[in-house]
């Protein structure tokens, strides 16, 4: 099952302690999705850390600057090394 997380009412979709692959696209950090806080972004992250299997991280140029994504998907990195794929 995928649930795509565009907007605050999204969060609701989220099955609680249901192992999960958590795919975050980096434009989710991008200014255009303000409209979420980031703090909100955090804590929904956070709180589906511990049903998470693995992390995929995507970006796109065209969304976001990508030094900021780099930025973002090194915190990833620092974090949580254990569950994040490598290719």
């Amino acid at each position: 099952k995928v649930i795509s997380i565009t907007e605050e009412k999204d969060f609701k979709k989220i099955i609680p302690n249901e192992k999960i692959i958590l795919n975050i696209d980096l434009d989710f950090f991008a200014k255009n999705m303000d409209y979420i806080s980031l703090e909100k972004k955090l804590d929904l992250i956070l709180n589906l850390i511990p049903q998470t299997e693995i992390i995929l991280l995507a970006t796109s140029p065209l969304f976001i600057n990508q030094d900021f994504a780099i930025k973002i998907a090194q915190l990833f990195h620092k974090y949580f090394p254990h569950l994040l794929a490598h290719h």
